[in-house]
């Protein structure tokens, strides 16, 4: 069991001659936690050039910087948002099934050191007047 926060570790070796010591400044991590999003449901239904938001609310145990990489069918950069939340308009293209998802770290998405937690939406496309 672990407590969540900044930790100081000390070493200390002793011998016949005397001690030497050595402090580190540990940071114990938590996993970042979503508590709702939007859209609640895991599927999205939405019609083609209308536009649609996404959007997240997610905590982090130590107050991280939260970074968010929104992707459409597991692409970066397609759906442009730095935020938590992303507006998508789906074009005639994009008729059919897709996926939007955000990757939510605690840190830079490159650091080692961060965890990550996903949201996905399986999201329908259609060529009708209204949603189905």
């Amino acid at each position: 069991s672990y407590t969540i926060g900044n930790k100081v570790l000390k070493l200390t070796i002793n011998d016949e001659v005397g001690s030497i010591s050595q402090t580190w400044n540990v940071k114990i991590n938590g996993t970042p936690v979503i508590s709702s999003s939007s859209p609640t449901s895991t599927a999205a239904y939405l019609r083609r050039n209308n536009l649609k938001t996404y959007s997240i609310s997610v905590t982090d145990p130590n107050a991280d910087t939260l970074t968010y990489v929104w992707k459409l069918d597991g692409v970066e950069g397609v759906l442009v948002s730095a935020t938590n939340s992303v507006n998508w308009t789906p074009a005639t293209s994009d008729v059919g099934t897709h996926t939007v998802s955000v990757d939510i770290y605690d840190g830079p998405a490159s650091d080692t050191g961060t965890y990550k937690v996903t949201r996905s939406w399986t999201t329908y496309v259609n060529h009708f007047s209204n949603a189905c």
